[in-house]
């Protein structure tokens, strides 16, 4: 029995299901995480200035 027969039925709604998926990750879930991400450097930037200027002294 080859594929097709066997599974080319179901492989259309397979690949539709994983397209919509992967619109919504990355239209709505990355977009909050980057955000998140972002704001995080913003807090956070002086401590990690300080650990770079730390690190590089050191090489």
């Amino acid at each position: 029995m080859y594929w097709e027969e066997r599974y080319g039925i179901q492989h259309e709604a397979a690949i539709s299901l994983c397209l919509e998926i992967f619109e919504e990750e990355y239209n709505n879930e990355w977009i909050r995480c980057f955000e998140a991400l972002e704001k995080w450097l913003e807090s956070n930037d002086k401590k990690l200035e300080r650990q770079r200027r730390k690190r590089s002294r050191k090489s």
